[in-house]
């Protein structure tokens, strides 16, 4: 058997850490307001200690107001984050935004970032999560290359 380090590297590089789906409050919502962020962080290790904070964050989701799910993926060596949220109302996601919770991550990760989060936002009435992610990261990342 030969082993390859060079591809063990490069597929180490890529490893994507990707917490479950969760589920917020069960609301009708007949439009569903899209959120997605990407982080790069200053160093791997910046990109590592987020990491824990994201599981809380990732935990008391379900208490946010308006919101219908979250998504959260780490690239800890490409020390990249990404985050996908789903609300019932763009009132909600604002309201979120502006909210101590969010303020306070922000304020806390903002100067471990290399540059400033990229986030956008759009509208749809039906929800797969693959597409939503497939279409976040790649206008992000079209984003990113401008």
């Amino acid at each position: 058997m030969v082993r390859d380090p060079v591809g063990m590297v490069r597929a180490l590089v890529r490893l994507e850490l990707r917490f479950p789906w969760r589920a917020g409050t069960p609301a009708p919502a007949p439009v569903l307001h899209m959120s997605a962020a990407t982080f790069t962080f200053a160093t791997r290790r910046d990109a590592f200690l987020a990491a824990p904070r994201a599981a809380l964050f990732w935990a008391r989701w379900p208490e946010v107001p308006g919101a219908l799910g979250l998504s959260l993926r780490f690239q800890p060596l490409q020390r990249r984050a990404w985050m996908l949220s789903v609300w019932t109302s763009a009132a909600s996601l604002d309201q979120f935004l502006d909210s101590s919770a969010h303020r306070l991550v922000m304020t806390t990760f903002r100067p471990r970032l290399s540059a400033c989060p990229r986030s956008m936002r759009w509208q749809t009435s039906s929800f797969d999560i693959d597409s939503c992610w497939q279409h976040a990261r790649a206008a992000l990342s079209d984003a990113s290359s401008r």
